[in-house]
């Protein structure tokens, strides 16, 4: 998204370096999938709507600024004219009294924000996506968006939208990771458009030609496993559990739980064992079971950031490259590792 407006629109909008940031060298690295450090420090942060009344709060208002701006300056580097900026004061606190902006906490200081917000009855838009830069690669970003889809869901939106600028003449390395960003989150690109058509007030502040893509992700189209990881997700943040789910816990309660299942086994013959869901109470307990361990699973793959159906078939294409069918029929040998 562009900028909001000229610096030179009101004293307020001058760009404030946000505290603690991290070196402009360092911002952009990373990938989407935060590793086990990562996601536990991800599970840390509470993510919820500011209250209207914040609007009024001078501190909040002017942090949520200095934090865009500064985002904003690095990922559209040489895209603005000298003195462009991405917000002003007065634009934050409009949007945060209209309810819009959600920001994410660690340890009661801010360390991220995205605005959410309706097009029409079926679509909603986010922007203003912004991650404190000595946070950034550690799964903030992610959470702020799907903090963002589940909001538009529950206002019964079907399709979430958002906007990407970039230059039409060469390539720009922070807009291409974000595209590539977008595009792992569910996002494609459903249109273009230009700085004069959509924003003709912002397009004399570029500094080079740009273009306006359209991204956009169809919240209905979810799989099952996508629509059980967000219950979950939702079911953990609603009480506050987000600490205690850490990978650690969560791959214990999966060996935990796999043990509770395989007790329901235990002294059984192999007869025995095909025939237990037979067993109205032995098939009760047994599917029980079974709901617990996909359940802290699924709960485990969501807090690292693992799509669980593409793991699952990449690790098959390498398991059909390893146990090709005229050696391995009938016979339960391992196969060495693939070189």
């Amino acid at each position: 998204m562009p900028p909001a407006a000229a610096a030179s629109r009101a004293s307020s909008s001058t760009p404030r370096p946000y505290p603690g940031s991290a070196p402009a060298s360092r911002r952009f690295r990373g990938t989407i999938e935060p590793g086990p450090r990562e996601a536990t420090i991800a599970a840390r942060h509470q993510i919820r709507p500011l209250a209207p009344a914040a609007a009024d709060d001078d501190a909040i208002v002017t942090a949520l600024t200095g934090l865009v701006n500064e985002v904003y300056a690095e990922s559209e580097k040489g895209l603005w004219a000298d003195g462009a900026v991405r917000t002003t004061e007065r634009e934050l606190a409009g949007l945060v009294r209209a309810g819009e902006i959600a920001v994410a906490r660690l340890d009661g200081r801010i360390t991220g924000c995205v605005r959410v917000h309706r097009l029409d009855p079926a679509t909603s838009e986010f922007g203003l996506l912004a991650a404190d830069p000595r946070h950034r690669g550690l799964g903030v970003g992610r959470e702020l968006v799907r903090f963002a889809e589940r909001r538009a869901r529950a206002q019964g939106a079907g399709r979430m939208r958002l906007e990407l600028l970039v230059p039409r003449e060469r390539p720009h390395p922070s807009k291409e990771f974000l595209a590539a960003w977008y595009g792992r989150l569910g996002y494609v690109v459903a249109g273009k458009g230009t700085m004069e058509d959509s924003h003709p007030h912002l397009a004399p502040l570029l500094a080079t030609p740009c273009d306006v893509m359209i991204y956009e992700k169809d919240l209905r189209a979810g799989t099952p496993i996508d629509d059980l990881a967000a219950r979950l997700r939702e079911f953990a943040a609603d009480r506050e559990w987000e600490p205690f789910h850490t990978p650690k816990n969560l791959a214990m309660a999966v060996a935990g739980e796999a043990g509770e299942l395989l007790a329901e086994f235990q002294w059984l013959t192999p007869e025995e064992s095909a025939a237990v869901m037979t067993d109205p109470a032995a098939g009760a307990r047994v599917r029980g079971e079974l709901a617990d361990v996909m359940t802290y699973l699924v709960r485990l793959a969501d807090t690292l950031g693992v799509d669980l159906v593409q793991a699952a078939h990449a690790k098959l294409d390498e398991s059909e490259r390893r146990y090709d069918p005229e050696t391995y029929r009938g016979t339960a040998r391992k196969a060495p590792p693939l070189p």
